[in-house]
């Protein structure tokens, strides 16, 4: 297996493991948001793993719609954990960037503006 499909699957399992422990004994608000950010690193681990052990295009381009949903989603819930953290009032940010993750997720899944053109090597 090469190193890239290896780092995916170590990226996926651990932050899986993270998300389970944190929804499992978290209390606080800023506990989900973290556990939902380790939800979406797995997301990006996992595609980058099926990506590395495939050899079919589309199956190459599902996976990396997959792990661009990981993509988006990280700094989106990043931002809002370091808002929650720092206890910063963003009622009008957190919402925007919500909402900026979101188209971003719809050119994920309905264009070619993310990925194009991808050649596989063998």
């Amino acid at each position: 297996m090469n190193p890239f499909a290896l780092s995916g699957i170590f990226i996926s399992i651990s932050s899986s493991i993270m998300a389970i422990l944190i929804f499992a004994i978290g209390k606080q608000r800023l506990h989900y948001i973290w556990g939902i950010l380790c939800v979406a690193v797995t997301f990006w681990g996992f595609g980058a793993y099926k990506v590395a052990t495939t050899d079919n295009v589309s199956l190459a381009d599902f996976w990396w719609r997959m792990a661009h949903i990981g993509i988006i989603l990280i700094p989106v819930l990043f931002t809002h954990f370091v808002y929650e953290f720092l206890n910063i009032k963003g009622r009008f940010f957190i919402p925007i960037i919500y909402g900026v993750g979101i188209f971003f997720l719809i050119i994920n899944f309905w264009g070619k503006l993310f990925i194009t053109n991808m050649p596989i090597l063998l």
